[in-house]
C-alpha cells in the first residue's frame, strides 16, 4: 500500500502548507550564541566589545529584514510603521539628536518588538533549534555569574569600567553585584529567571532540570535583585500550587537544606542581602521619575502626545539630551509613554498582548512547554519593568521577545519520534506514516491534550 507523505496529504486537502524554512534561522542562533560574549569582549577592549555588538545586532536586524519579505501581514505593518514613525520623530524633533543617539534608543526601545516579529517567523524545527541555543547560553550566563558571586576577577573589574552604567549601579552595599558578561544585575537576574522558567515549564528529566533550576536560583540571588528574586519565587509558587509538578518541590527542598547547613556552618547567606536591600533607597527615589514625566509633558504638550522620540526615556542616555526632553522611566509603561506618545503607547502594548495570546493559542500537540509559558514570559517584562527598565535588559529581553514568539511551536521530542508528523485539523487524530512500534498495526495514533499531558505530569 503506497503511503502518503503528510505534504501530499496536506495538498489533498487544499491546506496551505506551513513553510519548511524561515531563512532567518542560522542568523537567530548566532546572534543567540554570539551576544553574550560580545558584551564580555568589552572586558578586554571597550572599543573592540563595540564592534562586537555591532555584529550582533546587525545579526538580528538582518533577520528581521529578512522576515519582513514574507507575505506582510498586520503585525509586520505595525512594526515598520513604528520605524516609520520613529523615523518622522528624529526629523521634526526640536532638538538636534546624533545619529549615534538614535540609533542606541532605537536599540533599546525597538529591537526587543523586532525580535517578537522574529520569532514568529520561525518554524517549529528551527525553534527547537534556537532553543536549545538559547539554554545553553542561559546555563553559560549564570554559571559565569555565580563565579563572580565567589570571585571577582581582574578582567570583571574591567568589564565593569566598561559599562555605560556606573560602579553605583552595580554595588549594593559596597559590594559588587554580578552581572556575569552582561551590563547589569539586573540582566544577569532576568536570565537566571528566563532559566528558571524555561525548565519548570518543560517536559524532560527531573534531575537534569533540578540541577538547571538550582543555578538559576543562585544566578538570582548572585545579581541581588530585588525584582527577580520576588519573580523567582512567585513563578514558583505558581508552577507548583497549579500544577502540584515535583520538581519545583525538589528545587526548594534542596534550596532550603542548603540555606539550612549554611546557616548550621555559621555563615547566614541571606540575612545581610535582605536587611540591605530593604534599606537601599534606590527603589524609593525612583518616584522621582514620574514627577519629571508629568512636568516634562507639561512643559511640552505637544511633544506629551506624539512623544519625545526614541532614547529619550533610555537608560544612561542623559547626557545626550538637553533638560527637559530626557527621562530615566524605570518602568517600560512611562519608557514608552514618553517616547511614543499615548496613542502609539496603547497601540504597542495591545499590539504586545494579542501577539502572546496568539502564540498561547497556536500551541501544537503534545507540545514541549506548557501552554501558560508564552503569558508568564511575557509576565517577566511587564513586572521588572514595572521598577527597571526591562526592555533594555539586552540580550535577554531580546531572548524573551523570540521565545515568546516561538516557544509554542515546538513539539515534544517523543511526540516527534513516535507522534503526529501531519496532524488532522478537524481532530485529534494523527495521520502519519511513523508510529510507535509499539501500536497495534490498523490503529490511528491519537494524542492527548496538552491540557492532559500536563496534568499527568509529563
Amino acid at each position: 500500500m503506497a503511503v502518503v507523505s503528510p505534504m501530499e496529504l496536506t495538498r489533498s486537502r487544499g491546506q496551505v502548507l506551513a513553510p519548511s524554512s524561515s531563512h532567518v534561522a542560522p542568523l537567530v542562533m548566532a546572534y543567540i550564541a554570539f551576544s553574550p560574549f560580545a558584551s564580555g569582549l568589552r572586558g578586554f577592549s571597550p572599543g573592540l566589545g563595540n564592534v562586537a555588538l555591532l555584529v550582533a545586532d546587525s545579526a538580528l536586524i538582518l533577520s528581521f529584514a529578512i522576515a519582513m519579505l514574507r507575505p506582510m501581514n498586520l503585525s509586520h505593518a505595525f512594526v515598520l510603521f513604528l520605524i516609520f514613525y520613529a523615523l518622522v520623530q528624529y526629523v521634526a524633533s526640536p532638538i538636534e539628536i546624533d545619529p549615534l543617539t538614535f540609533y542606541l534608543g532605537f536599540r533599546k526601545t525597538l529591537f526587543v518588538l523586532m525580535a517578537l516579529i522574529v520569532g514568529v517567523t520561525l518554524t517549529g524545527t528551527e525553534a527547537r533549534s534556537a532553543y536549545r541555543v538559547m539554554l545553553l547560553s542561559l546555563v553559560l550566563i549564570c554559571l559565569y555569574g555565580i563565579k563572580q558571586h565567589f570571585h571577582v576577577s581582574q578582567f570583571d573589574l574591567a568589564l565593569l569600567d566598561a559599562l555605560a552604567a556606573d560602579q553605583y549601579t552595580n554595588m549594593i552595599d559596597g559590594k559588587i553585584r554580578a552581572t556575569s558578561l552582561l551590563s547589569s544585575g539586573f540582566h544577569l537576574g532576568m536570565a537566571g529567571t528566563v532559566l528558571m522558567t524555561l525548565v519548570l515549564f518543560r517536559s524532560g528529566s527531573r534531575i537534569g532540570g533540578i540541577i538547571l533550576i538550582s543555578i538559576a536560583i543562585f544566578a538570582i540571588y548572585a545579581s541581588y535583585t530585588r525584582t527577580f528574586l520576588g519573580l523567582a519565587i512567585i513563578i514558583l509558587l505558581f508552577r507548583t500550587f497549579l500544577f502540584g509538578y515535583l520538581r519545583s518541590f525538589l528545587s526548594l527542598g534542596l534550596l532550603g537544606l542548603f540555606l539550612l547547613f549554611t546557616y548550621m556552618a555559621g555563615f547566614d547567606p541571606f540575612g545581610w542581602v535582605f536587611e540591605t536591600l530593604l534599606g537601599d533607597q534606590r527603589f524609593t527615589e525612583r518616584s522621582l521619575s514620574y514627577v519629571q514625566f508629568s512636568s516634562f509633558i507639561s512643559d511640552e504638550p505637544e511633544l506629551g502626545l506624539f512623544g519625545f522620540g526614541l532614547g529619550s526615556a533610555g537608560s544612561t542616555l542623559g547626557g545626550h539630551f538637553p533638560y527637559g526632553y530626557w527621562i530615566e522611566p524605570h518602568n517600560i509603561f512611562l519608557k514608552y509613554l514618553f517616547e511614543f506618545g499615548p496613542i502609539m503607547a496603547v497601540l504597542i502594548f495591545v499590539w504586545v498582548g494579542v501577539m502572546t495570546w496568539k502564540s498561547t493559542k497556536t500551541a501544537v500537540s503534545a507540545p514541549l512547554f506548557h501552554p501558560a509559558v508564552p503569558p508568564v514570559l511575557l509576565s517577566i517584562l511587564v513586572i521588572s519593568g514595572l521598577f527597571i527598565t526591562s526592555v533594555e535588559a539586552w540580550p535577554i529581553s531580546e531572548y524573551v521577545a523570540i521565545l515568546i514568539g516561538s516557544i509554542s511551536k515546538i513539539r515534544d521530542d517523543t511526540s516527534m519520534e513516535y507522534g503526529c508528523e501531519m496532524p488532522d485539523p478537524d481532530s485529534d487524530k494523527c495521520h502519519s506514516s511513523r508510529v510507535s512500534p509499539l501500536a497495534p498495526a490498523n490503529i490511528e495514533f491519537h494524542h492527548r491534550p496538552a491540557s492532559k499531558l500536563w496534568r499527568s505530569g509529563l
